[in-house]
């Protein structure tokens, strides 16, 4: 059987292609929402491929996705960053400052990480729980959530987040080719993130395809 063939009135609607994950070789580029977390009961899962970043030094944080509101760090931050330099991971979802009760979670370029968070309690790497530190913030977080920090250092390979808000799922983020532009995209509430940067992205390989 051929490939399947798509009419105009098809196209027209939306042909969404999801991909396998969203190369992003040389950084210089990141994806906004319009969605801000807020709160202690968000559960997230997400999964990065790490190959570093753009100008590596000291111990500057970058962050994979981020949410990080003007108030800084006495507000809830809701991130997974690592430090170009030193190598580690850290996880904040509606805490304060650091991190961890353990050693920071020490990353390495070339591997796949996938991420299991759960509210204020715990959260899990490739499988391994960690616990957190530190109190809970007082204040409202006012930052929109990005894949990928607005200094949009990271190199790596972005393949899906999924966030709850308690027992509700609120975002479905995939890779995607949406009529033709490389993005990612929404499948939830049926919109594609907005890009910023002129870093390159490459599709990975095509996971399915479909109308909206």
């Amino acid at each position: 059987m051929g490939a399947k063939s798509y009419t105009r009135r098809e196209l027209m609607g939306g042909l969404i292609q999801e991909l396998e994950y969203l190369e992003i070789p040389n950084g210089s580029v990141c994806f906004a929402s319009d969605y801000i977390p807020n709160g202690q009961d968000n559960v997230i899962q997400c999964k990065f491929k790490f190959d570093g970043y753009i100008n590596e030094s000291g111990s500057i944080y970058h962050s994979w996705y981020w949410a990080r509101p003007s108030g800084g760090d006495g507000y809830p931050n809701y991130r997974i960053m690592s430090a170009g330099a030193v190598g580690y991971i850290t996880v904040q979802n509606g805490r304060r400052g650091n991190y961890v009760s353990q050693n920071r979670v020490p990353v390495t370029k070339g591997s796949i990480y996938e991420f299991y968070i759960y509210k204020n309690q715990y959260f899990t790497i490739n499988g391994t729980r960690y616990t957190y530190t530190n109190s809970n913030p007082t204040g409202t977080n006012d930052c929109a959530l990005y894949i990928i920090d607005t200094n949009r250092r990271f190199k790596g390979r972005f393949y899906y987040l999924k966030w709850w808000k308690g027992d509700t799922l609120v975002l479905d983020w995939v890779p995607a080719i949406v009529n033709g532009e490389i993005c990612i995209y929404d499948r939830l509430n049926k919109k594609k993130l907005t890009r910023s940067g002129a870093g390159r992205v490459m599709p990975g390989p095509v996971k399915r395809t479909f109308i909206i």
